[in-house]
């Protein structure tokens, strides 16, 4: 849909919609409520804290920023708990200068979910639901579902706060060719802090992901990671089975000689344990170490740190995701069925499809930067068409779901993207 933009003000110094960057504030109720929820940790050990929070949700607004020379977010934290005014919904009062009610410096307001909030939802479902990035990679079980009321707790959501506007400007200076512009001018990023667990380490759990793909989904993946790890510590288990029959052969006086030390024909509690130990000797240390790591290890590592990549959510991934909901971009392999025309009447008459400039297209192909000739910024609606980009990697149209592909019935083809929404079943990684 052509709307839900924010407006780039003609005057220097106006800072409505992108003029001085779109500003943000993190509510701090949310970092005790998400220190749980990531599995991140070892033995009690937070690895994680309220700045690493914050740090990745900043570096989510500023991989959106980087491909945009007008696009900038700014975080208002510090300015907003100076002022005392970092507070607001869900928890706490409800402040005035922002629809969203949390800090008025803020335009965009980063905060716990409330469960029964609307907007555009990454959800947890019956079934899950798989949303790709393209810069960190595949997100183990990140599901997204474009739809409300799906009877389970969305993950994440962004609410777009939106107005009529007659006054709009596109970031080419030039004004809408009709009398008014659906505008977005605030908005609402909210996480779930309740029952579901998170993971912060893209390029770690990445290369798990790489692993769905080249076996061909999550499950298959799932079950080599147990194998191996499970595998090893059945090794070990085995091992220290052998290793214990044979310290009891030597206790229980299997070898009288060696086990009577004085000789009376009975064998003490004193002469039993000394047999053990010195059959325990002989055994070179290294092995025992060895084999008791076998033993401990790899289903610590498989239940602490390669679990989360299979059954956590991105938290990266998915506020990249919904920071594109704020930009005005929906999901674009999941039309016209979230089309919400005729109930929203501003939706229609015709559903939105997906679209490509062909003087960008073209250079990327080619690996440069367009030329003038390419691009007119001055009309850039010149060079725009519908469909995919020629030579652009297109999924594949399916009439039903598709479970040895896991990827949704789309209603026409889609290029991979960061927007792209999909439904898999349980431990089924969808898209990338």
């Amino acid at each position: 849909q052509l709307g839900f933009l924010w407006t780039m003000p003609e005057a220097v110094d106006d800072s409505t919609g992108l003029g001085g960057g779109i500003t943000w504030a993190w509510n701090p109720e949310l970092c005790e409520l998400l220190k749980p929820r990531f599995r991140e940790g070892i033995l009690g050990q937070d690895f994680l804290d309220c700045d690493d929070y914050r740090a990745t949700i900043a570096h989510a607004f500023d991989t959106w920023a980087a491909n945009n020379r007008h696009i900038k977010f700014l975080d208002v934290t510090r300015e907003c708990e100076l002022a005392g005014l970092n507070f607001g919904p869900p928890k706490s009062a409800k402040q005035l200068g922002q629809p969203h009610g949390g800090c008025p410096f803020a335009e965009i307001w980063v905060t716990l979910l409330a469960i029964g909030s609307s907007g555009r939802q990454l959800t947890e479902s019956d079934e899950t639901l798989d949303v790709a990035a393209e810069k960190l990679g595949d997100n183990a079980r990140n599901h997204v579902n474009a739809q409300s009321g799906s009877g389970k707790n969305p993950v994440a959501t962004a609410k777009p706060f939106i107005r009529r506007s007659s006054t709009f400007r596109y970031t080419n200076g030039a004004r809408p060719f009709h009398n008014e512009v659906v505008e977005t001018y605030a908005g609402e990023l909210t996480f779930n802090t309740e029952d579901v667990c998170w993971y912060m380490d893209s390029a770690f759990c990445s290369q798990f992901h790489a692993l769905k793909e080249s076996l061909g989904g999550a499950q298959s993946a799932r079950i080599l990671v147990d194998f191996l790890t499970y595998g090893l510590m059945t090794l070990g288990l085995v091992f220290y089975l052998v290793f214990f029959c044979r310290i009891a052969y030597r206790s229980l006086g299997a070898r009288k000689r060696k086990v009577d030390e004085d000789g009376d024909d009975e064998f003490s509690c004193r002469e039993r344990v000394t047999a053990g130990v010195r059959a325990v000797s002989h055994w070179n240390p290294c092995v025992l170490s060895t084999f008791l790591t076998l033993l401990i290890v790899p289903p610590l590592l498989n239940t602490l740190i390669f679990s989360p990549c299979f059954d956590c959510f991105d938290f990266e991934a998915a506020a990249l995701h919904e920071i594109g909901h704020f930009l005005g971009l929906g999901h674009p392999d999941n039309i016209p069925d979230n089309w919400a025309f005729p109930d929203v009447p501003i939706a229609g008459p015709l559903p939105g499809n997906n679209s490509f400039h062909a003087g960008i297209g073209a250079a990327v192909l080619a690996g440069r930067r367009p030329t003038r000739g390419e691009f007119n910024c001055t009309n850039p609606w010149a060079g725009v068409r519908p469909g995919v980009p020629p030579g652009a990697e297109v999924e594949k149209i399916v009439d039903v779901y598709d479970f040895a592909d896991g990827r949704l019935a789309y209603s026409y083809p889609v290029r991979n993207a960061q927007m792209e929404v999909a439904l898999a079943p349980p431990e089924r990684d969808g898209t990338r």
